[in-house]
């Protein structure tokens, strides 16, 4: 089996103390007990841990890397317009799960319901799902399926704001931030 883990290291430490204990960790890790040999070092210094994970992931060859890069990391930046679309995001989280999770037909006085797609009659009693049981057709009405995709999209669009106002707030407060190491370890095991 092939295995990758992200080590984070304190750019105060030397590179040969923290070459050394990646290699360590990945001979640990292994399933024959063999270090990785040399870590390539990249000069990049990422914005965050998530843009240095994707740079590392571009530079990665498949073939066992051991590659390594620096990133920002950041204190806790919060501000009140994050927690604000923070609020709301789980907000419309809960109400989609929610109205994702009811079995629409459960209630109805009906003993039979009708599969829109289908048209077969489903007996009441046996419906555990929203979905068609012959055909695996959504039966909820238009309404209810346009109303979850209405919430996904909003949180979508809450998290890409929020995203954005992280990146703002990572920029006004980069003299705040440490420098790491990143390191990418890659193993059989």
């Amino acid at each position: 089996m092939h295995g990758i883990t992200y080590l984070i290291y304190d750019s105060k430490e030397s590179w040969s103390s923290i070459s050394s204990k990646a290699r360590k960790e990945c001979a640990n890790r292994s399933e024959y007990g063999h270090d990785s040999g040399s870590i390539t070092k990249y000069s990049h210094i990422a914005k965050n841990k998530e843009e240095a994970i994707e740079y590392l992931k571009s530079k990665d060859t498949g073939w066992y890397d051991c590659i390594a890069c620096q990133f920002y990391e950041f204190p806790n930046l919060s501000s009140k317009v994050v927690e604000s679309l923070d609020n709301k995001i789980k907000e419309l989280n809960n109400k989609y799960f929610e109205l994702n999770n009811t079995i629409h037909y459960a209630n109805v006085k009906a003993s039979f319901v009708s599969c829109p797609s289908c048209n077969s009659k489903i007996n009441r009693d046996f419906i555990k799902w929203n979905n068609c049981p012959i055909c695996r057709i959504d039966m909820r009405p238009k309404t209810i399926l346009d109303r979850l995709t209405q919430y996904k999209e909003k949180i979508k669009s809450l998290e890409i704001e929020k995203n954005n106002e992280i990146k703002h707030l990572q920029e006004k407060n980069i003299r705040k931030a440490k420098v790491k190491w990143l390191v990418k370890i890659e193993y059989h095991c």
